[in-house]
């Protein structure tokens, strides 16, 4: 057994036990209980008093602290880039009071790691900064918020994807994309679109370019001061017919994805195989089915019924369309969920 000095302490530790356990091995194995406490014994004892006597001393330590200087009083950066940050905890004479502190940022929006703030997601946060107390103290945390405001990297290029023709009569969506410095692309960027010639081609906020007459037009588009265009030459339109093709005929249920495909045709019978053709879709809603959020989803000729009820699709070239109608019945999957218990986590100060 262990001196009671020694057993007091790790009794308080919780280590009394497993230090028992060691000292009987060690005496019936090595036979030289004085090797044993020299060896294991007494480390355990001097990082324990350590700790025991740091405690306090950290306590103390967080009440001297009276406020937090940050290195800068707010952050701007670019998505990618890093800049130093550090805080130092001040008491009330004006000394650096050595105290751990707890620095966070929004998860996926920045980094912070070795005294540098990266940016991760542009838009506006808040940097905490926290002194860390012991837990088993009643003392109030100090902290502290920086804003931190992450923008866009610089725009180096804008690229217009459009391979279709422009026939006269019909309306083509063209698509952009911005280009960072850094290779990658700006989500949903709010590009401004113009036309050459509106007498010719128009092109709304969104790049769908509507043909008023045959000739030449250039479409460009452009984002903070770059800018790109493409030239297209407006050709009369051989279409005369449209067939809507692979329409369902009975039993789609809400989930199902239905392919559509459009048919233009022009007087000899021969397909037009690149005419644009836009797509639409309407819902005629049922009994009870009143103010629902979204009725359907459809991507080019591909659609999925969000909910039942009788839904049409509608393909349209130019002046042409055709249209189909079909019913769509509930899938009927229900599963329920089932609650098994909570797991709060109160044994220490957390920002979240």
């Amino acid at each position: 057994m262990l001196p009671q000095p020694y057993a007091g302490l790790l009794r308080c530790a919780g280590l009394l036990r497993f230090t028992n356990r060691v000292t009987a091995i060690g005496v019936t194995t090595l036979r030289q209980g004085e090797l044993l406490e020299r060896r294991i014994i007494t480390p355990i004892l001097l990082s324990l008093s350590l700790l025991l006597i740091a405690l306090p001393s950290r306590a103390q330590d967080a009440r001297a602290v009276v406020r937090l200087a940050p290195s800068a009083s707010q952050l701007s950066l670019a998505a990618g880039e890093q800049v130093p940050f550090s805080v130092q905890a001040i008491d009330a004479s004006g000394a650096i009071v050595d105290v751990p502190l707890r620095i966070t940022g929004p998860r996926n929006a920045v980094s912070i790691e070795d005294g540098m703030v990266q940016g991760l997601q542009p838009g506006e946060y808040e940097i905490v900064v926290t002194v860390v107390v012991p837990a088993d103290t009643d003392l109030e945390p100090l902290s502290l918020r920086v804003p931190v405001v992450v923008t866009w990297p610089r725009v180096s290029e804008v690229e217009i994807e459009s391979g279709a023709i422009l026939y006269e009569g019909t309306t083509v969506e063209h698509r952009a994309w911005v280009t960072h410095a850094d290779n990658s692309l700006r989500p949903d960027p709010n590009i401004r679109w113009s036309s050459s010639d509106p007498s010719v081609a128009t092109v709304d906020q969104f790049g769908n370019v509507s043909t008023q007459m045959l000739g030449t037009v250039t479409i460009t588009a452009s984002f903070e001061g770059v800018t790109d265009s493409i030239t297209h030459e407006v050709i009369a339109f051989p279409g005369t017919g449209i067939e809507l093709m692979r329409t369902p005929d009975a039993g789609v249920r809400t989930g199902d994805v239905i392919h559509f495909e459009a048919l233009v045709r022009d007087d000899a019978g021969s397909v037009v195989a690149d005419a644009s053709v836009n797509w639409s879709h309407s819902y005629s809603a049922t009994e009870g089915m009143l103010g629902v959020p979204a009725t359907g989803q459809m991507l080019g000729g591909d659609f999925v019924a969000d909910i039942p009820g009788i839904h049409s699709v509608t393909a349209t070239v130019g002046a042409l369309s055709a249209r189909t109608s079909f019913e769509v019945a509930s899938r009927d999957v229900v599963q329920e969920l089932e609650v098994v218990g909570y797991g709060p986590e109160n044994r220490y100060r957390t920002t979240d």
